[in-house]
């Protein structure tokens, strides 16, 4: 009797701990589960993303601030007037869920008397796929639907240097 209650207390108690030490694999049992990011939900979040252009520490240089619409890969890539291609980033990484911005300089080469010039930045965002465990998210499928955005900037002479300013 003493050993089937020890037996059956044992097998409790691995249980317990199986269920525990796995509780983050989306499902243990292959079934498909509902993912966090969903159509409806992805296209508030791409609404929401912003960018903005502030100078760099080099006359020539920008700095892009992006709003991050969570986990998703990203590059930027800007445009002059004859929509030939000045800059094209790396593909920049983001698999943290809690970070909202990120920043990246980049470098232009500017003929002379360049204001006025108008420049179109294109940010990309790949989206990942993730779902929610007891212990918060996590990572699904790096393969996700591509969302981009464009704004145009124009190119003015303040404070004794070229800032591209939003048109």
């Amino acid at each position: 009797m003493k050993k089937s209650i020890a037996c059956i207390s044992f097998l409790a108690a691995m249980l317990a701990f199986f269920s525990t030490a796995f509780a983050d694999i989306p499902d243990p049992y292959g079934r498909p589960r509902p993912h966090i990011v969903r159509p409806g939900i992805e296209s508030r979040l791409i609404r929401a993303i912003s960018f903005h252009v502030v100078n760099g520490k080099s006359d020539n240089s920008f700095i892009l601030k992006v709003t991050l619409p969570g986990p998703c890969d990203w590059h930027f890539t800007v445009y002059d007037n004859n929509k030939n291609e000045q800059f094209v980033s790396d593909i920049f990484s983001n698999e943290d869920f809690n970070k909202e911005t990120d920043e990246k300089e980049f470098v232009l080469s500017l003929p002379e008397n360049a204001e006025g010039l108008e420049y179109e930045i294109k940010a990309d965002f790949t989206m990942y796929t993730y779902t929610e465990t007891r212990y918060g998210p996590k990572l699904y499928n790096k393969k996700g639907n591509r969302y981009g955005q464009r704004k145009m900037f124009v190119l003015k002479w303040e404070d004794g240097r070229y800032a591209l300013v939003k048109r």
